[in-house]
């Protein structure tokens, strides 16, 4: 629950008797608990990526969501071999599926360097509201066709508010950022 949603949802309302008020005091207070304290251990939010090992040196593509967590690990990338002469390099987008049909000489054979399939994805709206893509070395090498890879390792982050505590059997965190939580050191008593 966002704060703007925590304030309209207790507050602006009329409680007829001391009883209703007392009762949703005491809902306020563990609503505010459960946003402050958490008795588990954390999780941080992880983006999920892949990797795809292509065959030419300077030619491997890491795609990595954009967004964190398992929502990440439905998005997939193929690299199609368009089969034809002189085609162009182009990126289309079907929901989370992205497609790179990737550029062919006059010969047919693909020309498309990872630089290129980068820069051609960095450009794509939907695509890149998607992902972002990293690229071995310089991206010079040139890239193979690949079956459908999907992202992998996405993790969504354990709610809290940052400033938020959380503990465990030996340990006690606080949440420092939307997708971190610190381990806090501390003596054993």
């Amino acid at each position: 629950m966002t704060r703007d949603e925590f304030i309209e949802k207790y507050s602006g309302k009329h409680y007829g008797d001391a009883k209703s008020l007392e009762n949703k005091l005491a809902e306020i207070a563990g609503a505010a608990f459960d946003a402050m304290f958490k008795e588990a251990t954390p999780v941080d939010g992880v983006k999920a990526a892949v990797t795809v090992d292509m065959t030419n040196a300077n030619a491997d593509i890491t795609y990595t969501a954009k967004a964190y967590g398992t929502d990440g690990n439905s998005i997939s990338v193929t690299h199609v071999d368009p089969a034809g002469n002189d085609q162009p390099l182009v990126v289309t987008v079907s929901g989370k599926d992205i497609t790179v049909s990737l550029k062919t000489g006059s010969g047919g054979a693909i020309e498309s360097t990872a630089a290129e399939v980068k820069a051609a994805v960095d450009a794509h709206a939907e695509a890149s509201e998607l992902v972002t893509v990293a690229v071995e070395g310089g991206g010079a090498g040139v890239v193979n066709a690949l079956a459908k890879a999907t992202l992998t390792g996405g993790v969504n982050v354990t709610e809290g508010i940052i400033g938020s505590a959380a503990f465990d059997a030996t340990n006690f965190y606080v949440k420092i950022s939307e997708q971190v939580w610190k381990k806090v050191a501390h003596a054993g008593l």
